[in-house]
């Protein structure tokens, strides 16, 4: 696909392909295909947030939070988060039954990125 067709990847098509990885892999291995699909099949066109909430949105909609919240803390900090990110993680929330976890993503450096 990357070298016929680039145009046609998308963020859309890249999140498809992560849930598929996160259903029956590790979460080790989902994170790895991420930073695959990122140097070697986006190369030269920007990443960024959008990329970023591709990322949550894997493990939010998996019910992952536990996931979404290592990935959340280790790679936040490179990124600006936007409405989309908020929305993505609260609607993991809400699908896992347990908003209150909300607080455990707020940054605890003082910043206020998020």
């Amino acid at each position: 696909m990357k070298r016929s067709h680039s145009s046609l990847l998308t963020h859309k098509s890249i999140s498809i392909m992560l849930v598929k990885i996160a259903k029956f892999q590790s979460y080790e291995d989902t994170l790895e295909a991420f930073k695959r699909m990122k140097t070697e099949v986006f190369t030269g066109r920007s990443f960024g947030t959008d990329g970023f909430n591709v990322m949550l949105r894997t493990f939010c909609s998996k019910k992952e939070l536990k996931e979404a919240k290592s990935i959340f803390q280790e790679i936040y900090s490179r990124f600006l988060t936007n409405t989309e990110t908020i929305n993505i993680l609260l609607l993991g929330f809400k699908e896992s039954g347990n908003v209150t976890v909300m607080g455990f993503f707020l940054p605890r450096d003082g910043s206020k990125r998020f």
